[in-house]
């Protein structure tokens, strides 16, 4: 039995039920009906002694404070079952959801809401506990090309797309992810336990002012696969520094297009049997602290925390199974790191979780810095300190 790799999934609705609500992400925007449905979408991963949960949401972000209530209220179920257990919290990083941690004095956080939701992760978590089952585990990646670099550099400044999309143009060379991996989870009489899905996209495909609460395009496209396979489907981001070309900002019919294609791309792989066994020998989680030094610039009206602070503490952390493992990034990552990590993580199905267990704003390259723009003014970390985080990811890998 130590050998085997054991799955629980559920689904939790996290829609709030009083509207109207303010939404993260755009400002503090007004939703007074609901577009589509909010969920957690939530698996545990099981061997021998030892087990992890992902849970999967659609949310901006989470801070540490929700991250420990949650994992806290989690732990004593966990431990009915297994010696060891880690956890980690990933957001879809939808704008149109809750406020359930506030940078802006005129966004307060939704103190209720954040109850309600601590309350839901641990139903979702339960949920996976009672639903273990034994399980065969598949990987396969492909490619969905409907992301670019968000930052389009035109005479050495930065502009975000699709924010002016008359610049896509000068983001055509620029470093993108379109790599999608998936890894799915069968039972014995080949039908699918779950699936999960990694993609490098930006969620905002609504309008700045948009007035509906919205799961975005990584809601929809979950839906659309759990239809599909009859199982729980999840969504976790890779590089955030990554966004829709030209359909941003446009509504429903800019979500779909995405929506449809990486769903279309995802059914494929899975469909035409190009899905590789995974050997899934190696079960582990890392978590350590790193010193990082902070970007004054970069936490104006965000991480108060750390104001007047030269350093700060990172909680880091990875998982890994098999030949499949995973990069826990407190932050939003650019696609130059996503894709130098893939290449030197030293495994055959490496990924970048972003916004996973933390939130410290982006994850900037060292040259990004020179052409300004949204992102640096938005960072905990100071130039230089991505490139050695995420070293560390590498060297904790090879560990």
């Amino acid at each position: 039995m130590d050998s085997q790799l054991f799955v629980g999934t559920s689904c939790v609705d996290i829609t709030p039920s009083t509207l109207p609500v303010i939404t993260d992400g755009m400002g503090g925007c007004v939703a007074k009906s609901v577009e589509s449905n909010l969920e957690i979408r939530a698996f545990t991963f099981a061997k021998g002694k030892k087990a992890f949960t992902l849970l999967t949401c659609d949310l901006l972000h989470f801070y540490e404070e929700t991250i420990a209530a949650a994992r806290e209220l989690i732990r004593p179920e966990a431990m009915k079952q297994w010696e060891e257990w880690d956890f980690f919290l990933a957001a879809s990083h939808t704008h149109w959801g809750p406020v359930l941690h506030s940078c802006n004095a005129k966004v307060p956080a939704n103190k209720e809401y954040g109850e309600f939701f601590i309350s839901k992760a641990f139903e979702a978590a339960k949920g996976t506990f009672d639903t273990m089952e034994c399980v065969s585990m598949e990987l396969g990646r492909t490619q969905c090309r409907m992301n670019i670099n968000r930052r389009a550099i035109v005479n050495g400044v930065s502009f975000m797309q699709p924010v002016y999309p008359e610049y896509t143009f000068a983001s055509v060379d620029r470093p993108v992810d379109h790599e999608v991996v998936v890894a799915s989870f069968k039972r014995a009489d080949g039908s699918y336990k779950g699936i999960l899905v990694n993609w490098n996209c930006h969620p905002i495909c609504f309008p700045i002012a948009y007035d509906a609460i919205s799961s975005c395009f990584a809601g929809r496209t979950m839906k659309l696969l759990m239809e599909k396979y009859k199982c729980v489907c999840g969504y976790t981001n890779g590089a955030l520094g990554d966004a829709a070309p030209l359909l941003g900002l446009k509504g429903a019919e800019s979500r779909d297009m995405v929506a449809n294609d990486l769903f279309a791309k995802t059914a494929a792989l899975l469909d035409n049997g190009t899905m590789e066994k995974n050997d899934c020998s190696v079960f582990e989680t890392d978590f350590w602290e790193m010193e990082i030094k902070t970007y004054p610039e970069g936490m104006v009206y965000c991480f108060k925390e750390f104001w007047g602070k030269e350093s700060a503490a990172l909680s880091l952390s990875l998982f890994r199974i098999g030949e499949w493992a995973a990069a826990i990034v407190p932050g939003e990552t650019f696609a130059h790191f996503s894709k130098d990590f893939k290449a030197r993580s030293g495994v055959k199905f490496p990924q970048v979780c972003s916004l996973t267990n933390g939130c410290f704003g982006y994850m900037v390259p060292r040259d990004e810095f020179q052409y300004g723009g949204y992102e640096p003014s938005v960072t905990m970390c100071a130039p230089g300190e991505p490139e050695r985080i995420f070293d560390s990811y590498v060297e904790r890998m090879k560990k």
